[in-house]
């Protein structure tokens, strides 16, 4: 299913836009974790029966639905990227988005294949039974867990800061980095910027070099044609938030000297349209969080607390991960604000699937209790083996020598372990207290 899945979503992006650009080789390992966490649910079945379409007819009303809820979440994550003004994001949302549809008709055909072949099928495993009593093994501790995460979320909330360097993709201990650091340390800098004055006389434009040298800003070259003066330079790639306060620095400083400029060159737009894109893509998925947890609101007959449990063990887990990595000075670049939606879009699966089964439960008149063990039963050994596998996949990941995909390894394992605790510790107890 996941190779049939992978030559369908290359199929579409060839189809409308004539090829795969480079943010789409991402893609399949998207489809991998979507596959693989979609056919650990519909795996997990409790009841077998001998009538074939029977069982299949089960799966697909208790577990199809919260199935195809996933997707429709899911993709509505990675849709979010189609708000934005970067057109390889935008086609890479549009790809993701008809790939998760395409793959899910996919998996539910392979799925029929399974149970008309009469595989042999098992819904707990003996890791799984480890895992789930390790954690209800700390389960009396939930308090001082809920208290880190909720600290974790409040640093995240303070630290947190958009910042964009060149280097962001490449690693700091692989051979290109040391070499741009070297380039960087003894040649004025990799970050190319240009100032344009205008009708600036002579003493004007050495005032002017003069104040930029002050600056570390290294002066290649200086030209004058009539009106106009071309200066050339470099800086260091000192990031996006530091070149803004040194080019407001220039700015007021021209203005005093009366001198008419303009910024311009590579650097200074990296600067100022990496920061855009950044923002673009985080209001993207704060958009699209909350359309998610209205979409649970109309499902469930308009009731609002719906809106507080699916958000909840979605972005606890989110912000959790956040606080935890800016203790080591992390920050939010245009690769993982794109990492974490794409993070958003996967780890949104395990919550949705247990308030799924809830729900169900209690739509059939079944008691609070027993609606929470049905839960317990139905999803806990799946979400526990789709996080197993997502962590053991993206292990190799870790050692990319380009920082977003390695980033993208360690943020989506660091979450999915976070986001499993809290499902596992937390959210039956507020699916209990809150939705009755």
């Amino acid at each position: 299913s996941i190779l049939f899945s992978i030559m369908f979503s290359i199929s579409i992006s060839t189809f409308l836009f004539g090829g795969i650009e480079l943010v789409m080789i991402i893609i399949p390992a998207i489809i991998f974790i979507i596959n693989i966490s979609d056919f650990m649910h519909l795996l997990n079945i409790n009841k077998s029966t001998e009538i074939k379409y029977k069982l299949f007819y089960s799966q697909l009303i208790f577990i199809g639905k919260p199935v195809f809820l996933t997707s429709l979440t899911t993709a509505i994550g990675f849709l979010s990227f189609t708000f934005g003004s970067f057109e390889p994001l935008t086609r890479f949302g549009i790809v993701t988005t008809l790939s998760i549809f395409v793959s899910l008709f996919i998996i539910v055909t392979f799925f029929a294949l399974i149970i008309d072949l009469r595989l042999p099928l098992k819904s707990k495993s003996a890791l799984t039974d480890h895992i789930v009593k390790l954690i209800q093994f700390i389960y009396p501790h939930r308090k001082i867990i809920l208290i880190s995460f909720l600290s974790l979320s409040f640093l995240a909330l303070v630290n947190i800061k958009i910042n964009n360097y060149i280097t962001d993709e490449i690693n700091t201990k692989s051979k290109l980095y040391k070499e741009i650091n070297f380039i960087e340390e003894n040649f004025g800098g990799i970050k190319p910027i240009s100032f344009t004055l205008f009708n600036a006389n002579k003493d004007q434009v050495k005032i002017f070099n003069e104040y930029l040298n002050l600056n570390k800003t290294s002066i290649d070259i200086t030209f004058t044609q009539k009106d106009t003066t071309l200066i050339k330079s470099r800086i260091r790639d000192i990031g996006s938030l530091k070149s803004n306060i040194l080019y407001n620095r220039i700015i007021e400083f021209s203005k005093q000297k009366n001198i008419s400029f303009q910024i311009g060159g590579v650097g200074y737009l990296f600067d100022q349209i990496s920061r855009s894109i950044t923002i673009e893509i985080l209001v993207g998925l704060i958009l699209a969080i909350l359309l998610i947890g209205f979409i649970f609101v109309i499902l469930n007959n308009f009731n609002l607390m719906y809106l507080f449990i699916s958000l909840t063990p979605n972005l606890v887990p989110l912000f959790s991960c956040l606080g935890l990595f800016s203790l080591f000075g992390f920050y939010l670049s245009l690769s993982n604000a794109f990492i974490f939606a794409i993070v958003f879009g996967l780890i949104v699966d395990d919550s949705i699937h247990i308030i799924s089964a809830y729900s169900i439960s209690r739509k059939q008149n079944h008691s609070i209790s027993k609606s929470i063990e049905y839960c317990k039963k139905k999803t806990f050994h799946a979400i526990i083996k789709t996080t197993v596998i997502i962590i053991i996949s993206l292990l190799p990941l870790l050692f990319s020598e380009f920082r977003s995909i390695s980033q993208l390894a360690s943020i989506t394992i660091t979450a999915a372990l976070i986001a499993l605790v809290f499902d596992i510790l937390f959210l039956p107890n507020m699916l209990q207290k809150y939705i009755r």
